[in-house]
């Protein structure tokens, strides 16, 4: 009995000594190689995002989900100049998988988690992106199709969330083709029945090489901010300006050309009017262009109607109204002091092929007004038509036309 005891005791001890002497270095070994092999996966791929990309990218960590199937964990885009955060999302899953009409072929699939946009970064964004994505023949090798249920967009001024955002690239024959498209989360905006669109494309020739802008904003205010950073034209407009309508742009080596009708609100008159001087004329401001087109750079065509108020504008922006706009004050206008509160500005704006400018006041219950306060109009709508236009406009404004757009 005792002997079996001893036999047992043998074994016990001879199976801990080789547990202890083989198996924990070789689980050790394994171990470390477990956490070398995703410390360089997540190199690799931080290496291999950033050479597409551009920027600085950093990944916590890789898990292998299944094969041509693998999710990156913590990923941050980066300003590769000073390291400014430009896209940060808790996880980024990227499949390979067949596309629908070629079973043969693949696409890259990409989902999104919990992503943040700075929104002071918007800009510099896409002009690191807009070389590699239309400028670049090779890129993406394969159709990419990104999707991210909610993108949160952080600034200055609050946090604004995009719902079902989805990116969809491709290389066609006469070039790269992108489409975005999401829809806002304001209240029941979130649940309209068709979202947001953007499509991009560009027809690369050795000639001269065309970038197509079209959006449809399908019902929904779109933030233009959200442009900037090919069109830094929209600055100009204000940081609140928002457009629901149709616009279809395209740009060639001479400037950009289009066309587009619909609604502008929330603009800055002031920043418009006197950019980085005193304030001028304060109000929120709506402009609903009918009809407007433009070929390289030069406004052909405009039919709009300008309204905003009540606010204040200071009388230096009256009298240059009337220098320079030709609009009429009225005689018996009282207009102490530095500034006036005004209840209404409202305008009929035509601007037709013959290059002259048609400006109508049509204030409520006071035809012909411009300008209204509350004791009554104060300015009337021009005698004539104006035809040296680009002289009769602020310089933000004219800045605008030079660019445009």
């Amino acid at each position: 009995m005792s002997g079996m005891r001893t036999y047992g005791m043998r074994t016990l001890v001879c199976r801990g000594v080789f547990f202890c002497a083989a198996l924990l270095p070789t689980l050790a070994v394994a171990a470390w190689s477990t956490w070398r092999a995703t410390s360089d996966a997540s190199q690799y791929y931080a290496d291999q995002i950033a050479y597409q990309l551009g920027g600085h990218v950093a990944i916590d960590d890789v898990e292998y989900l299944a094969p041509g199937s693998y999710r990156l964990i913590g990923m941050r885009l980066c300003d590769a100049e000073n390291d400014g955060p430009l896209l940060e999302t808790t996880a980024v899953t990227i499949d390979f998988a067949p596309t629908l009409d070629h079973r043969d072929a693949t696409f890259t699939s990409v989902t999104l988690e919990s992503a943040t946009l700075h929104h002071e970064r918007i800009g510099e964004l896409w002009l690191m992106l807009h070389p590699r994505m239309l400028r670049q023949r090779d890129f993406p090798p394969r159709p990419i199709e990104l999707t991210c249920p909610e993108l949160e967009l952080v600034g200055r001024d609050g946090t604004q969330r995009l719902h079902n955002v989805r990116f969809y690239m491709q290389q066609l024959e006469q070039g790269p083709q992108l489409r975005v498209e999401f829809h806002l989360a304001n209240g029941q905006l979130g649940s309209a029945v068709y979202p947001i669109t953007i499509e991009i494309s560009r027809v690369a020739s050795s000639t001269s090489p065309v970038t197509r802008v079209v959006l449809h904003t399908h019902g929904q205010p779109f933030p233009c901010h959200l442009l900037t950073g090919d069109l830094a034209w929209i600055s100009r407009l204000g940081d609140l300006v928002q457009f629901e309508g149709t616009a279809n742009m395209y740009h060639e080596h001479e400037g950009w050309s289009g066309s587009l009708n619909g609604t502008f609100s929330g603009l800055d008159l002031d920043r418009l009017a006197h950019p980085n001087q005193q304030p001028s004329i304060s109000g929120p401001a709506t402009c609903q262009v009918r009809s407007a087109n433009w070929s390289r750079g030069v406004l052909n065509y405009l039919n709009a109607n300008v309204s905003a108020g009540p606010g204040i504008v200071a009388t230096d922006t009256i009298h240059h109204a009337v220098d320079r706009w030709n609009c009429r004050l009225l005689p018996d206008a009282d207009v102490p002091g530095s500034q006036v509160r005004y209840e209404e500005l409202r305008a009929e704006v035509h601007l037709l092929r013959d290059e002259k400018l048609r400006i109508y006041g049509v204030c409520e219950e006071h035809p012909e007004t411009v300008l209204r306060t509350l004791h009554g109009p104060l300015l009337r709508q021009p005698a004539a038509p104006l035809s040296d236009i680009r002289m009769s406009l602020p310089a933000a404004a004219r800045a605008i036309l030079a660019e445009l757009p």
